[in-house]
């Protein structure tokens, strides 16, 4: 990311400011309450222990107003271990406004930066989360790949199931538990035909996940089901077993006979 002068860029902040900005500290911790011009003048300062405080500070003002500010210091440019407090400020400060900094901490040259940039896109679910976050499947790290490959699943990015497949094959950690929150019924015949080419134990988020979505229809969890079915595995009857006593007290009774069936024929099939 190209540094510019700290002067240049924040100093004209502290000239607009006017009445302080106050923010209770949350319960339990004592946090120095300051001004949206204290934390400007902080954030231009040189010392790291400042900018630090100053970030932290920061996350307990109105967003709307410090977002601008935090912003410009980052772009300024940050050492490695205060770009961490600035993505959990921007976290703290919970505005989805933040996707532009975000996309670029994405591109940061060191690893880290770039998962937790990830990681923060998919939480706060910023406008553009869904490329931002596919453009990470191609990171050279494997960390940042599974980041990646989970904030989709996170943002629930269905436009992107052909990429997080993809990721599947490829071995990326958390793309089964993604493909579990994505998959709709356009996509559920790719997903299952997944079943019996991987170990069942890979799978298994994905269908726990598929089983327990309370937005995917019976008919569909159904052919879930019936895709197990077709699986002849100790692994399964002990998976359908744990799965049963998950549902939620509201799945339907159609839903559980079938899969206590095949749990029951799978035990039978064994003896």
């Amino acid at each position: 990311m190209r540094a510019m002068t700290l002067g240049a860029v924040l100093l004209p902040w502290i000239a607009q400011l006017h009445a302080p900005i106050c923010a209770a500290a949350p319960p339990g911790k004592k946090q120095p309450v300051s001004s949206l011009k204290e934390v400007t003048v902080m954030l231009s300062s040189a010392e790291v222990d400042e900018v630090r405080s100053a970030l932290e500070r920061a996350a307990l003002l109105p967003p709307k107003q410090v977002m601008p500010v935090v912003f410009a210091r980052v772009r300024a440019g940050l050492p490695p271990m205060l770009l961490d407090v600035a993505i959990d400020t921007l976290i703290l400060l919970n505005d989805p406004a933040a996707g532009p900094l975000l996309d670029d901490l994405a591109r940061h040259r060191r690893s880290a930066v770039r998962r937790r940039a990830l990681d923060a896109a998919a939480q706060l679910r910023v406008r553009g989360a869904e490329p931002l976050l596919a453009r990470g499947l191609d990171d050279l790290s494997p960390e940042v790949r599974s980041a990646a490959v989970e904030g989709l699943g996170e943002v629930a990015a269905r436009g992107s199931f052909a990429q997080v497949l993809r990721a599947l094959e490829m071995g990326v950690e958390g793309s089964a538990l993604s493909l579990g929150k994505i998959t709709d019924s356009a996509h559920l015949d790719s997903a299952l035909g997944l079943i019996g080419e991987h170990p069942l134990e890979t799978l298994t988020p994905m269908v726990e996940t598929l089983l327990m979505r309370r937005d995917l229809s019976e008919d569909d969890k159904l052919k879930v089901v019936e895709r197990l079915a077709e699986v002849s595995t100790e692994p399964l009857r002990k998976l359908l077993s744990e799965l049963l006593a998950k549902l939620p007290r509201e799945a339907s009774p159609k839903l559980r006979k079938a899969m206590t069936d095949v749990a029951e024929s799978q035990t039978k099939g064994a003896s």
